[in-house]
């Protein structure tokens, strides 16, 4: 669950001790120290309709109604939002954490197209860890 890949994220099985294989996105930096004997080859085979949470982050200035125009944008998109945490900064810059709920990486990669076009975004990316 650290880098909660999605249907199209290039994927690695890595063989854990004691809970079977768990799935992480090839670029998660969990798995840079781990031993490379213990990686296998795995693929998606995911049904339609299944969704998966995936986590971006938002950079913006410290602006009033700034939460609430990312959630719109979001919300018009019709993904669901499963968490957000929103937080300002002393140098004017606000940080939103926020999860959301999505079928494959192109819906997030659209999302996060969308979200960059709010005004006074400056950053919008997806949370590798």
């Amino acid at each position: 669950k650290c880098c909660n890949p999605v249907p199209g994220d290039d994927i690695v099985g890595y063989v854990t001790v004691g809970r079977g294989v768990s799935i992480h996105r090839k670029d998660c930096p969990n798995l840079s120290n781990e031993d490379p004997a213990r990686m296998l080859e795995v693929w998606w085979n995911s049904e339609d309709g299944e969704s998966y949470n995936a986590q971006i982050e938002v950079k913006a200035s410290d602006r009033g109604n700034i939460v609430a125009d990312v959630a719109t944008k979001i919300s018009d998109a019709k993904i669901k939002m499963v968490s957000l945490n929103a937080r300002g900064g002393k140098d004017g810059i606000a940080t939103l954490e926020i999860v959301v709920e999505i079928k494959d990486v192109n819906e997030i990669e659209k999302l996060i197209e969308k979200l960059k076009r709010v005004p006074n975004v400056f950053d919008v990316y997806r949370v590798k860890a």
